[in-house]
């Protein structure tokens, strides 16, 4: 104690002195130059504090909830419905007539009616009329009529139910002509005499038919098809044809699947003194098919029973199909293979030729294995193009060949027999310039392989065509097409004794040269409900035939209008 009071005592006077001083100070500072502030650098520590906690708490508690719903009480405020304008419709018409004149004394005319716009059914009838009654030169002849028409008459209706549509008509046509390809020999003949009564061929043909079917939109529900057709079809020496045609179908999409069957069933009954053998043919088709991400595929069997007279031929045909569609819609390869029975009756064998022999009979032709397969596609909005090749097993494949009938005109066509298999490649491409512009072009390349005979006579090797249509404003559209077709081998059929021995020489093969037909038209629009129109046809003015010794018109046209009201 003592210590530390001698110390405060000793360093009293040092603070007295110190306070002396400090009220004496001279607080004036001079500086020399301008003030530069600096920081210097920290030191900053290379090891990073790492501190490691040993004791874990967890957190325990318990919670509940009260819930209480927060009522809102602002009222709501009706908003009146918007008032949409009606989609402006189309004009439709009841009626429309179109009438026409040409050389080779063609007339045309054609009268169409529709019920007005209704939503739950439409019905309606029309007239058409073809005939031409001018000459064409045979090769090595003189000049021929022709004399061939065309007419129809039909009424038609549809009702639409709340899952199915209902639909049906009725129909009348009579086509006329005249066996005018006679051979040049017996025309040469002094008492040849070229007698169009006696040449004429005509067919009627009476047609009813009744068609039902749903468009259930669920899937749970099974959809159905349904048709019953009938047909008599008679010729200018009164052989008839009864046809009978009942049709079904059933299928159900389970999610994107589709699993169906069809059932078709055609009896084709005779009467007249040339054939009365009747025919039936009976098919059910099963079918599966699938619907992937980029794919759709299908299988089925198509299982036919041929039945005429008392012979019988079943065929089993499969089925099926696969489209890949993995790059888009740009390359889109498939393949595709089938079978079925064409059935050759004296309706549809004179509608492909009507210059047969009368009451002809044809056997049916069984395409045991259709395949194909190509590629198509969408290059853009504008154009789209598809490419193929395709291979055929036919059996019973007949051909044309020119028979003498009753006065050795050799003016009729009977048919022969032979197995054969046809290879085919082929393409088209399509234009579409948004509405003024439509190109369409195809071509298709045929080899022939059959069993017997040397050639397939009247087939053609080649066979292209090219359809376009320009529309150059509202008033002016023109249209054009040129159709090529290769050339093609006929011959006669050979004549043979009661003995079975060939009378005369087998005639040599004939060589039909290919041709080109180029067409062209011009329609003006006066107004909505007036045009104009014409047509000119085999600009080039080529000799060629339909069938051998059947010349075709040279350059021809026709004028005429059209009025809707």
């Amino acid at each position: 104690m003592k210590k530390i009071l001698y110390t405060l005592l000793a360093l009293a006077p040092v603070a007295a002195l110190a306070q002396t001083q400090e009220k004496t100070l001279n607080k004036q500072v001079e500086v020399t130059r301008s003030y530069e502030p600096t920081i210097n650098d920290a030191s900053k520590l290379n090891i990073m504090p790492k501190i490691t906690d040993t004791l874990k708490l967890t957190p325990n508690f318990k919670y509940s909830i009260f819930s209480k719903p927060l009522e809102s009480y602002f009222p709501v405020k009706p908003i009146a419905a918007a008032k949409l304008v009606d989609e402006p419709k189309t004009d439709l018409y009841d009626f429309f007539i179109r009438g026409g004149i040409g050389n080779y004394s063609t007339t045309l005319f054609d009268i169409y009616y529709n019920s007005p716009r209704n939503q739950d059914y439409s019905y309606g009838a029309y007239f058409k009329h073809r005939a031409s009654t001018g000459k064409v030169e045979l090769e090595k002849g003189p000049k021929v009529p022709t004399n061939n028409s065309k007419n129809e008459i039909a009424l038609f209706g549809k009702k639409i139910f709340s899952s199915a549509i209902l639909s049906g008509g009725v129909s009348y046509s009579h086509n006329r002509n005249l066996f005018y390809g006679i051979d040049s020999a017996q025309m040469a003949k002094p008492t040849f005499r070229f007698n169009k009564d006696s040449l004429t061929q005509y067919f009627n043909n009476i047609r009813a038919e009744v068609n039902l079917k749903s468009f259930y939109l669920d899937s749970t529900h099974i959809n159905y098809k349904a048709s019953v057709g009938y047909d008599y079809y008679n010729d200018k020496s009164d052989f008839g044809e009864n046809h009978v045609s009942v049709g079904g179908e059933v299928f159900k999409y389970i999610q994107k699947d589709y699993l169906g069957a069809g059932l078709n069933i055609l009896h084709v009954g005779k009467s007249g003194s040339f054939d009365t053998v009747s025919n039936t043919v009976v098919s059910v088709l099963p079918m599966l098919r699938k619907y992937g991400s980029f794919y759709t595929a299908s299988i089925g069997v198509n299982f036919t029973n041929d039945v005429w007279g008392n012979n019988t031929r079943s065929y089993f045909f499969p089925m099926g199909h696969l489209t890949l569609d993995a790059a888009g819609s740009f390359f889109v390869p498939y393949v595709k293979v089938g079978g079925y029975l064409e059935v050759n009756s004296y309706k549809k064998i004179t509608s492909e030729n009507s210059f047969v022999m009368p009451g002809i009979y044809v056997e049916n032709t069984a395409h045991k294995m259709v395949l194909s397969g190509g590629i198509k596609g969408n290059v853009s909005a504008s154009v789209s193009y598809n490419v193929w090749g395709g291979y055929e097993l036919i059996d019973h494949q007949f051909f044309f060949l020119n028979e003498k009938g009753s006065k050795r005109y050799y003016n009729n066509f009977n048919v022969i027999y032979d197995n054969m298999s046809k290879t085919t490649f082929g393409g088209e491409i399509a234009l579409a310039v948004k509405n003024f512009l439509d190109i369409g072009v195809r071509a298709q390349v045929y080899s022939y392989s059959l069993d017997n005979e040397a050639k397939a006579w009247g087939m053609p090797a080649f066979e292209s065509s090219v359809d376009a249509a320009y529309r150059h404003n509202e008033k002016w559209t023109f249209k054009a097409s040129v159709f090529t077709v290769g050339s093609r081998y006929v011959r006669w059929m050979d004549n043979y004794n009661s003995k079975g021995e060939l009378i005369l020489p087998r005639m040599p093969a004939v060589k039909l040269s290919s041709f080109v037909d180029v067409n062209i038209g011009c329609e003006y629009q006066f107004t909505k409900r007036i045009h104009a129109f014409i047509n000119i046809n085999n600009l080039l003015n080529s000799n060629s035939d339909t069938y051998y010794q059947y010349r075709t018109y040279g350059i021809n046209g026709v004028v005429g209008a059209s009025y809707s009201f």
